[in-house]
C-alpha cells in the first residue's frame, strides 16, 4: 500500500484523531446535539502538517458511537469511536492501527480528541499515544454538514382486504338445496301483466348452488365495465364493482317473486352490520363523506382498496360507515 507519512513523521499521523476519555458529565447540563457528519482538518502542533478528518458520529442521550475517518479518499484509515457531550463540549477517542515498514508491521495509535462547539464548528485539541513514541499533540478543526433533505413519505393508507371468493352459509336454511346468486342490487318489478309480479337483479351477478345446510361458495372474477357504478366522494366519481345482497331460489336467475325463497344481507352476529364486496380497477384510498349511485348517501368512508375484489363492512348509527375491513368467518343472513 501507498504509504503518505514514513515513521519519521508518524508522529504527524499518529496525531490525527480522537478523544480523550470523557469527564463524567454533570446531570443538570442540557445535552446537545452533535449527531451527523463532521469534516475538516487535523494539525501537527510541532510540523505543522495537517490531515483531512471526518467524524459520524451516532448520538444517545450524551453518549457517542460512530467512526472517525482519517486521510484522504483511497489513503484513509478508519475506526469505531466512543465519546460524550457535556454541554457544549465534547470528548472521543479511537485507535487506528497503520500499516508499517519492514521493521515495523503495525503501529497502533490511540487518539483523544476534546473540544467545544462554536456554532456549527467542532473545534480542540487532540492527543496520539502509541507504544515507543512520544505523544502526539496537535488541534483540529471541525465543520457540521448539513443533512440530506428527506422525501415527505406518503401516509400508509392502512391494511387491505383482497378476496377472490366469498363463502358462506345462510344460517336457518331450511328449503334444500337451491340455488344463490349475489349480486350489487335488487328490485321488484312489473313484467306484463301487472299482476304478475317479476324480478330484477342488480348487476353484477355470481351465481352458485346452496346446500341443504346452508353452505355455499363462488369464485369471483372481474365484473364488465358496464357493470361498475360510481361512488362519488368530494365531487370526483370512482367506477366500483359492489355486492352487498344474496338472492335464494328455486331456479337459477329467477324472473318471477315466487322462484324466490328471499333476498339476504351478510353480516357479524349481534351487530347492525353488512358485509359488503368492492371491486377496484386500480389501487384507491379514499377516506371522506360519499355516496353511491344516484346519490344515496353512505355516509364516512374509508376504504383502501387493491385492483380485483376487496372486503368491507357498512355499520349503521347515527351516521353510516363503509370501510375496508375483513368480513367474519362467522356471520348471519338477514332478510333484506
Amino acid at each position: 500500500m501507498k504509504r503518505f507519512f514514513s515513521y519519521g513523521s508518524i508522529a504527524l499521523l499518529t496525531l490525527f484523531l480522537t478523544a480523550c476519555p470523557a469527564a463524567q458529565l454533570p446531570v443538570e447540563l442540557p445535552v446537545t446535539d452533535v449527531s451527523g457528519t463532521w469534516t475538516g482538518l487535523i494539525s501537527d502542533l510541532e510540523s505543522d502538517d495537517s490531515i483531512s478528518f471526518t467524524v459520524d458520529f451516532e448520538q444517545m442521550g450524551a453518549e457517542l458511537s460512530g467512526t472517525g475517518t482519517l486521510g484522504p479518499a483511497g489513503y484513509s484509515y478508519a475506526s469505531e469511536l466512543s465519546g460524550q457531550v457535556d454541554g457544549d463540549n465534547v470528548a472521543f477517542t479511537f485507535t487506528l492501527v497503520f500499516d508499517g515498514n519492514s521493521d515495523v508491521t503495525t503501529l497502533e495509535v490511540t487518539y483523544t480528541l476534546t473540544g467545544a462547539l462554536e456554532g456549527s464548528r467542532l473545534r480542540g485539541e487532540l492527543l496520539g499515544e502509541a507504544e515507543g513514541l512520544d505523544e502526539i499533540k496537535g488541534e483540529f478543526d471541525l465543520e457540521r454538514q448539513p443533512t440530506a433533505p428527506q422525501e415527505p413519505s406518503e401516509p400508509d393508507p392502512g391494511p387491505t382486504f383482497p378476496v377472490s371468493e366469498i363463502s358462506g352459509t345462510l344460517l336457518g336454511w331450511t328449503s334444500g338445496e337451491a340455488f344463490l346468486t349475489l349480486m350489487g342490487g335488487y328490485s321488484d318489478s312489473f313484467t306484463g301483466d301487472p299482476e304478475t309480479d317479476g324480478v330484477d337483479l342488480g348487476a353484477p351477478t355470481y351465481e352458485t348452488t346452496l346446500a341443504s345446510d346452508g353452505s355455499f361458495s363462488v369464485t369471483l372474477s372481474a365484473p364488465d365495465a358496464s357493470e361498475l357504478i360510481p361512488l362519488t366522494c368530494n365531487g370526483v366519481e370512482y367506477p366500483i364493482g359492489f355486492l352487498a345482497l344474496a338472492v335464494a331460489s328455486s331456479v337459477p336467475q329467477p324472473t318471477q317473486s315466487e322462484e324466490v325463497f328471499g333476498v339476504y344481507t351478510l353480516g357479524p352476529i349481534g351487530l347492525a352490520q353488512d358485509a359488503v364486496w368492492l371491486y377496484s380497477d386500480e389501487a384507491l384510498s379514499l377516506n371522506a363523506p360519499c355516496s353511491l349511485a344516484g346519490g344515496s348517501d353512505l355516509a364516512d368512508v374509508a376504504l383502501n382498496l387493491v385492483p380485483g375484489w376487496n372486503q368491507a363492512i357498512l355499520s349503521y348509527g347515527e351516521r353510516a360507515r363503509l370501510e375496508s375491513a375483513p368480513v367474519p368467518e362467522s356471520f348471519v343472513w338477514s332478510e333484506f
